[in-house]
């Protein structure tokens, strides 16, 4: 499953989770568990990200101007 659907199913448990009727313990455990799936796969959004950013030429280096004048 890919990642946006993952982090969309979630989401839309997170929103209807408190009117499903679960008890509060149970209701607990899935917000806290649904909470680390969207650690985890923003988590994951963010070191692929990176890792484009850091293979991409394409992005402007630095300019230094003066380098070694003396």
């Amino acid at each position: 499953m890919r990642k946006e659907r993952i982090l969309l199913i979630a989401g839309i448990l997170i929103v209807i989770l408190p009117y499903l009727g679960i008890p509060d313990f149970f209701r607990s455990l899935l917000i806290s568990i649904l909470g680390l799936v969207v650690f985890f796969v923003g988590y994951r959004f963010h070191f692929i990200a990176s890792n484009k950013m850091k293979n991409d030429d394409s992005i402007m280096k630095p300019f230094l101007d003066s380098q070694n004048i003396v």
